[in-house]
């Protein structure tokens, strides 16, 4: 497809140079390029193998480990377990000098837990404009705690980190902004809590490491949820008075978990034909694997995310009798206020003018601004091995369960 937004799925001369550069260093046993789980945890300063966190990491470093992964992806993959491994530092530290942050309440958290392409970004941004709700930004997402006082001073430091996170990537996968733009000032999805706990599907999706992505749904993960629920309470304890809204496709795989540790809990589950979502998420996630492997291999992406979506929709549909509120991608497209008005009253919050206004508010600001909507983003399903047909078959009983339509 000559006009598909992610043209190249290998490195290019630039990346090829770069990547040479580093396995110079990486051949002279160069401590950066080192993901062998020893290593990074001395690095930090971990020295205890028990911890649940410790196993979930070192299973999956030495799942990434084994597949063909670059120079390029070694730094990456080291960078992500030390800033995991130091996020997890500094969430003690913080405790440590706020106590009484455990004691901030997290009530009736709201979860949206569809896959990606399938309405979630503009339904949380849509929410989140609401007075009463308060959805993390990126900025909050990737730096949690403050750094120092004064507060003006550091915030705007955490916040500018996040933009130059963002520019670097943006810098190796330019095609991410026509796919799903990223703002270091708005909301985004929470796995980057989750990091620190390494109990993160997103991981597996993205690197192709079934054996650790099995591994975790295998476990009761209600430690991690712990885990993230501490992280909700340092963010709350900061931004106080106002109901937590957060989204992430992986809590899909893990709505037992979620129900345990947050039972008041409302679950927003967005629904779309899969034979749009799998080759749209394929596209996306090519970026990553071209960064982390040199060569993203598509034909072998689609038949993988089909098989892990699958899973997902199984294990999320287990779930009966709690707060779960099932939208339409093709409703929610066509009445987007309606659907977020209606929202709104089913989940307590307020209806009033002044309310719905920032909303209308944002939806006018998120159609003119951002640089990912509808209709942006080309691909080709073929190029990521998927058809129609195939995927409709695999997936008819959560179509008719949940009145998914197919879409042309």
């Amino acid at each position: 497809m000559s006009n598909a937004t992610v043209k190249s799925m290998k490195y290019g001369r630039f990346e090829l140079f770069i990547n040479w550069i580093i396995g110079f260093f990486m051949r002279r046993n160069f401590r950066f390029t080192n993901i062998d789980p020893s290593n990074i945890r001395d690095s930090v300063g971990f020295h205890s193998r028990s911890e649940p966190f410790i196993i979930a990491m070192d299973k999956m470093l030495k799942e990434i480990a084994k597949g063909p992964i670059t120079p390029i992806g070694r730094v990456l993959i080291r960078s992500i377990a030390i800033k995991a491994l130091k996020n997890r530092i500094g969430r003690d530290r913080y405790l440590e000098k706020n106590p009484e942050v455990r004691n901030t309440n997290v009530e009736a958290p709201i979860f949206i837990v569809g896959f990606p392409r399938t309405g979630t970004t503009a339904l949380q941004t849509l929410l989140a404009a609401h007075p009463e709700i308060y959805a993390p930004p990126f900025w909050e997402l990737v730096n949690p705690f403050p750094l120092w006082a004064p507060r003006s001073l550091e915030r705007f430091w955490r916040k500018y980190r996040a933009f130059l996170f963002l520019r670097f990537a943006y810098w190796f996968a330019p095609e991410q902004s026509s796919i799903h733009e990223i703002r270091w000032y708005t909301p985004e999805e929470d796995w980057h809590l989750m990091a620190q706990s390494f109990a993160v599907m997103n991981q597996d999706w993205q690197f192709a490491i079934p054996e650790f992505g099995d591994w975790l749904m295998e476990q009761d993960l209600s430690w991690a949820y712990e885990d993230l629920k501490l992280m909700y309470q340092i963010l709350l304890h900061q931004n106080h008075g106002k109901r937590l809204l957060v989204k992430c496709p992986d809590h899909l795989c893990f709505l037992k978990e979620i129900f345990t540790v947050f039972p008041d809990a409302s679950v927003i589950w967005t629904h779309r034909d899969p034979a749009k979502v799998i080759p749209s998420y394929s596209s996306l996630t090519s970026l990553l694997r071209r960064v982390m492997f040199g060569d993203a291999r598509p034909q072998e992406i689609g038949p993988y995310i089909s098989d892990r979506f699958n899973i997902a929709v199984n294990r999320g549909s287990c779930i009966v009798n709690r707060k779960i509120y099932n939208i339409a991608f093709s409703d929610f497209v066509e009445n987007q206020l309606i659907t977020v008005q209606l929202l709104c009253a089913r989940l307590g919050l307020s209806i009033e003018y002044g309310a719905m206004t920032r909303i209308v508010d944002e939806f006018t600001v998120m159609r003119n601004k951002r640089s990912d909507n509808r209709g942006k983003h080309r691909y080709d399903a073929t190029m990521f091995g998927i058809k129609s047909e195939l995927i409709w078959n695999r997936f008819e009983s959560y179509m008719n369960k949940f009145h998914v339509k197919r879409e042309k």
